[in-house]
């Protein structure tokens, strides 16, 4: 890999403005800077090939490949096991993997339709990407053997041009509106309880999925969401994604999957608490939350199901259970957090790891099989990036995704945004329905009605 030093930018936002109007731009953001996990941030456009997959053909570049199963095609083509060790992405596969991807990994149907037109697979091939590290105080622009030098140079004139991305009129309706109806949500919970209540499963995620109109210029509209939200809710796997389809906002607070030669990490979370303004109250209700039984129940049963999943790709007696029910405190809510780690077995790469675990528990439930099933049945439209994953594959091999949730998907059909939450033998639909609006309340206020026009009104 070459490298050119460019000044360290501790406003990434500012330095990726001048990389926005670039195709398929992507950026990696770890806002979070009080976190140990927002060190990296990596941004990153123009890819060498774009990588799309849905209904059944998977498109690498101008290739197209007829096959049921993308992510073994993706290992096949992207894996390398040079040096899985390095600390952060410099070039390879940026993008996202959507939650419907479960029926390409397990014997499920397709599920309920997806309204958001986004294909349940897109990234890209990146051939260079600029990394700014904010312990070492340094930003640099990283470049493979696809990027000549002299694109190099022309790139990093770029980044200390200081020109700023273009904005576009655009305007977000100033309501999100529910998909379903309450009346229709807490059928679905009470499904749910009777579900286990029948021994058929012990959790089960259920999503709501909320819309708002959208007109104009649909990147300037992300974009300017964006960098509203991460200002108010700093977390350390946000991403923004600027695909053909629409664009990709998340403000993840979870990581999915961590992959590199020595070991496969994973840190689901499970349990949730509002905060307070008044620090009395808010102390008091991460408290509860750390003694909460029903929370570390469903926690545990959540750390078990991924202990199982990693137990198949990692060396026998390796895999443990680090920080078991932490409480980690973000900008809106409390939330009960454990980590899974364990050692990958010889010849485990990063999409083993990913096709083992795939989605993730924790916007499941247990036991897995049976919980997307159910969810299959209940929910009424797809979940499309939401509870899929967001990250990179570096070309070394090395890995690091998201839980795609608190998340966004700006189309022309209009701003989608989903909240769920596990249910459980012991939940309350009307606590559930509050902790969907703790999570995701704050998402759709900053957006709704958000707008640069003189004259504009999206329904």
């Amino acid at each position: 890999m070459n490298r050119l030093d460019l000044p360290y930018h501790a406003d990434v936002l500012a330095l990726f403005e001048r990389l926005r109007s670039l195709p398929n731009a992507a950026l990696l953001h770890s806002s979070d800077r009080q976190s140990p996990r927002g060190r990296y941030d990596i941004m990153a456009a123009d890819p060498v090939r774009t990588v799309t997959y849905d209904k059944g053909v998977l498109r690498i570049g101008n290739e197209r490949i007829s096959t049921l199963k993308p992510l073994d095609v993706l290992r096949r083509r992207f894996t390398t096991r040079a040096d899985a060790t390095h600390p952060h992405f410099r070039s390879g596969f940026i993008g996202y993997f959507g939650y419907g991807l479960q029926h390409t990994l397990e014997r499920l149907p397709e599920g309920p339709v997806d309204t958001t037109a986004l294909p349940p697979l897109w990234g890209g091939d990146y051939g260079w990407a600029v990394v700014t590290d904010h312990a070492e105080r340094t930003t640099s622009l990283w470049y493979g053997p696809e990027v000549s030098a002299l694109r190099a140079s022309e790139l990093r004139r770029r980044l200390m041009s200081g020109a700023s991305g273009r904005n576009g009129a655009f305007c977000i309706g100033s309501h999100y509106a529910a998909t379903t109806s309450d009346a229709t949500y807490l059928e679905a919970f009470d499904a749910i309880k009777h579900y286990i209540n029948e021994g058929d499963c012990y959790q089960v995620n259920l999503a709501r999925h909320y819309v708002a109109g959208l007109r104009g210029d649909v990147g300037s509209a992300s974009w300017a969401a964006y960098t509203r939200l991460v200002k108010s809710q700093p977390v350390p796997f946000g991403a923004y994604l600027a695909t053909p389809f629409g664009h990709v906002v998340c403000l993840s607070p979870e990581r999915f999957i961590k992959y590199t030669n020595e070991s496969i990490e994973t840190s689901p979370i499970k349990g949730t608490a509002p905060r307070f303004e008044d620090a009395s109250r808010d102390i008091a209700s991460a408290d509860r939350l750390r003694r909460s039984g029903k929370d570390r129940a469903e926690n545990l049963m959540i750390v078990d199901l991924l202990r199982n999943d990693l137990g198949r790709i990692c060396r026998v007696g390796s895999v443990r259970t680090e920080g078991l029910f932490r409480v980690e405190t973000f900008a809106n809510v409390h939330h009960l957090v454990s980590t899974v780690r364990g050692s990958p077995r010889p010849h485990v790469d990063a999409w083993s790891a990913l096709i083992a675990a795939f989605p993730g528990g924790s916007v499941t439930g247990a036991p897995k099989i049976r919980a997307m099933q159910i969810i299959n049945e209940l929910e009424p439209l797809g979940r499309s990036v939401y509870c899929g994953s967001i990250g990179y594959v570096d070309h070394t091999g090395a890995m690091d995704t998201n839980i795609a949730i608190r998340t966004l998907a700006f189309t022309p059909t209009g701003v989608h945004c989903w909240g769920g939450g596990g249910v459980v033998a012991d939940s309350v639909a009307s606590l559930e329905i509050s902790e969907i609006n703790h999570k995701i309340g704050a998402l759709l206020q900053v957006t709704a009605g958000l707008a640069i026009s003189s004259s504009c009104s999206a329904s």
